[in-house]
C-alpha cells in the first residue's frame, strides 16, 4: 500500500491512480526478484512505520526495470511517474532490453515476462514506430 494510503487509514481516504502507481511498482518487484514484500513483518503497524518512513525493499541491481520500479515508489505521490509513462517505459524494456528475462532470478519469473511480455515484444516489432498505449488526458 502507498504511504498516503497507509497513513491516513481509519480516514476516507480513497486510493488515487499515484497511489496504484506505487502498488504496480511493488507488484513489479515482486515479479522481479520472487520475493515476498516485507514478509518478515509480523503487524500492519511495523509496515506503517516503515513505509512511512521511507523504507522500500532493497533493489538488487541498477536495470531499467529497477529505476522505474523505484520511480514508483517515491514518497511524495506528485513525484512518481504517469501511467501512460510507466505503460511506455515497458514497453521500451520490453522491446529493447531482451536480455531481461534471462536475468530475472526465478524461473516462474522468467517464465511469466516470456509468456506476457514476449508476444507484445514480437507485435510491437513488426511495426514501427512505438504507438503509446495510454494517453493522459489532463483535466
Amino acid at each position: 500500500m502507498a504511504p498516503e494510503i497507509l497513513l491516513h487509514r481509519g480516514c476516507s481516504f480513497n486510493p488515487t491512480v499515484q497511489s496504484d502507481i506505487y502498488s504496480f511498482g511493488m507488484a513489479l518487484y515482486e515479479l522481479m526478484t520472487g520475493e515476498r514484500i516485507w514478509q518478515d513483518l509480523t503487524s500492519l503497524e511495523q509496515l506503517v512505520q516503515r513505509v512511512a518512513s521511507g523504507e522500500r525493499p532493497p533493489l538488487h541491481d541498477d536495470s531499467r526495470l529497477s529505476r522505474l520500479i523505484a520511480s514508483c515508489w517515491q514518497h511524495a505521490p506528485s513525484s512518481r511517474p504517469h501511467a501512460n509513462e510507466v505503460v511506455e517505459e515497458l514497453l521500451e524494456i520490453i522491446l529493447h532490453e531482451s536480455e531481461l528475462a534471462e536475468k530475472l532470478p526465478y524461473e516462474y519469473a522468467r517464465s511469466f515476462w516470456y509468456n506476457s511480455f514476449g508476444v507484445v515484444r514480437r507485435s510491437r516489432l513488426a511495426r514501427n514506430p512505438i504507438e503509446p498505449c495510454v494517453h493522459q488526458h489532463e483535466p
